[in-house]
């Protein structure tokens, strides 16, 4: 997956709310070309809708990740990341977040 497709499935999955119908269309999205692996392009799909509408923390601790190694990772203090996780996380922060969740490729 190309950086312009990740954040074109994550500009799109924030105005969504269902993640079901989201995945399904987009998974079959002219987006991905004619040779496209259903089954892949439908796991990222959910990886993105996911990774907008899950909470930071959850998808966090699905890392393995204390907040002070998220923030290492994220390049910001521990406090800046607390923040996110009790208050609202910037879109462009949960970008950056996909591209370190594991299986978002």
């Amino acid at each position: 997956m190309t950086d312009h497709q990740r954040y074109i499935l994550i500009s799109e999955a924030q105005s969504d709310t269902d993640r079901e119908t989201f995945v399904s269309d987009w998974a079959l999205s002219s987006m991905w070309g004619e040779d496209a692996d259903l089954a892949h392009t439908a796991k990222q799909c959910g990886k993105a809708w996911d990774a907008v509408h899950k909470p930071v923390s959850e998808i966090r601790a699905e890392m393995g990740l204390t907040q002070v190694q998220m923030a290492e990772r994220l390049c910001v203090s521990r406090r800046t990341y607390e923040n996110w996780e009790y208050r609202d996380c910037p879109i462009y922060v949960r970008v950056l977040i996909a591209r370190l969740w594991n299986g978002f490729e």
